[in-house]
């Protein structure tokens, strides 16, 4: 579970003081989906694609916070795990949802 430890706690640091992050587990027919929803700032489609090693983004909009490495990290740890992340707008166009699928063990 290090890909959705790491995601929690980006999804904390980039979330408003106050502002929930909520994380919700399914089981999928094939698949565990582990979804981590913040209300922070919002990713751009572009920003959510080049997400890599010390890529920082909302540059204009606040000030970093850390090395830019939390998304790249998840995603590789996923990647190694046989997992998938996917990074997708929040909720009414607010915030950051990381989706991380996980294949069920002996699932046919």
């Amino acid at each position: 579970m290090g890909a959705v430890a790491e995601l929690f706690e980006n999804a904390l640091r980039f979330s408003g003081h106050g502002q929930p992050v909520v994380v919700t587990v399914r089981r999928m027919a094939r698949e565990y989906r582990i979804e981590v929803l913040d209300l922070g700032a919002v990713m751009t489609a572009t920003e959510r694609g080049g997400v890599a090693a010390f890529a920082w983004f909302l540059r204009s909009r606040q000030v970093p916070q850390g090395l830019g490495l939390g998304l790249a990290i998840a995603k590789l740890v996923a990647a190694i795990a046989g997992e998938k992340v996917t990074l997708v707008e929040g909720n009414a166009g607010q915030g950051l949802q990381a989706v991380v699928e996980s294949p069920l063990v002996g699932a046919s």
